[in-house]
């Protein structure tokens, strides 16, 4: 038997406990398969779950030298427009001389979204990467970053013209209709009328 190897293989395994860092953080997408059409807008909500003693600073923490919290996603399918983050709370720390805009506990992070418009139909899985970083009360772990994946369904496209305006709903076609209508007996009625007073001016002579 090796002992060399097995003592290494026991070293390695220690140092990796040691200088392991804690992962306080979770995060998801609650809700799956959303059915979309292609060039349209919509929103996902982004979970957070963060364990008890510990907080990450918020998008906007009042410290330069934090790490904010961040959401970030390229791809070719979908475009991040802008994030709705929560109201942070803030929280005084031994290691800080002022309060620390901080998120804890669960928070929800609103992602508003567009597809491109040539998407075609069909099931679609895109990473969505967020960074943060993670303290308690005496001290902050490296800034770290995980991903959850948004899966979504493209059911068709948005509707429109060639010369790019929507298409004209079957609940306007009856208004112009209506508005033909009123002119033809607009028109017929003036007729009428000039009718009568022609036949009036022959019979008075």
């Amino acid at each position: 038997m090796n002992y060399k190897k097995i003592f290494a293989f026991v070293l390695m395994l220690t140092g990796i406990q040691i200088f392991a860092q804690p992962v306080p953080v979770k995060v998801k997408f609650p809700q799956q398969n959303v059915k979309i059409n292609a060039g349209s807008n919509f929103t996902a909500i982004l979970n957070l779950s963060i364990e008890d003693s510990w907080h990450i600073n918020s998008n906007k923490p009042n410290d330069e030298f934090l790490i904010p919290s961040k959401v970030e996603l390229k791809s070719d399918k979908i475009k991040l427009i802008s994030v709705d983050y929560p109201a942070a709370k803030e929280l005084k720390l031994e290691f800080s001389d002022k309060p620390v805009s901080v998120f804890g506990g669960k928070v929800d992070i609103k992602l508003n979204l567009s597809t491109e418009k040539n998407l075609s139909p069909g099931k679609y899985s895109v990473p969505v990467k967020f960074g943060y970083q993670a303290c308690n009360d005496q001290t902050c772990l490296p800034p770290n970053e995980l991903t959850a994946v948004l899966n979504f369904e493209v059911a068709g496209s948005v509707p429109s013209s060639e010369s790019g305006n929507p298409i004209a709903t079957n609940e306007q076609k009856p208004e112009l209709k209506n508005d033909q209508t009123n002119l033809i007996q607009k028109t017929e009625t003036t007729e009428n009328q000039n009718t009568d007073k022609n036949e009036n001016t022959i019979g008075s002579t």
